[in-house]
């Protein structure tokens, strides 16, 4: 499947819809594979503004679950570590994922989304980034990643603007 979202076909328009931000996270974050319940303990999900958005919902889980998995991985080494996903509306539709974790370093920032890139992991495949990219930009969103070492990661994942609904005209 990573594969298959990393090749620049357009998304299956069967699978795209109206998706409720907020129910997708709460989703994705119920249905992770946690490899036990401290690991679920440490993470929080914080509603700034609700938004809806058309797409695939299974593609934002699954980006949502990789950012999960590279951010539990540090887990035992920063056992104070949160990860905190917020939905925001404003100013723009977003969903934010931040970890308190180890933070990546300025230099290996602008290679960051590439594929078979890792960053101080010693397994994966250096996909799980690539990936998130191509879902993100085949929903019309992105993803842009900042971090502090020693401080924070955070990714924030864009969605287009909805559009206006008018109002049904009045017969």
């Amino acid at each position: 499947l990573t594969l298959q979202q990393l090749q620049p076909d357009p998304a299956d328009a069967a699978r795209v819809q109206s998706v409720d931000a907020l129910d997708c996270v709460r989703q994705a974050v119920d249905a992770f594979a946690y490899e036990d319940t401290g690991q679920r303990a440490r993470v929080q999900v914080c509603d700034e503004g609700n938004f809806r958005f058309q797409g695939d919902p299974m593609a934002v889980e699954l980006v949502l679950f990789n950012l999960l998995k590279n951010a539990l991985y540090y887990l035992p080494l920063h056992p104070s570590m949160t990860v905190t996903i917020t939905v925001s509306a404003l100013p723009a539709p977003r969903i934010v994922v931040r970890d308190t974790g180890p933070g990546i370093a300025a230099e290996l920032m602008p290679r960051l989304f590439e594929e078979f890139q890792t960053v101080g992991k010693a397994e994966g495949t250096g996909l799980g980034l690539a990936f998130c990219r191509r879902a993100m930009q085949l929903l019309g969103g992105g993803i842009e990643c900042r971090s502090e070492p020693g401080r924070f990661t955070e990714f924030t994942l864009s969605f287009p603007q909805a559009a206006p609904q008018t109002p049904p005209a009045m017969p």
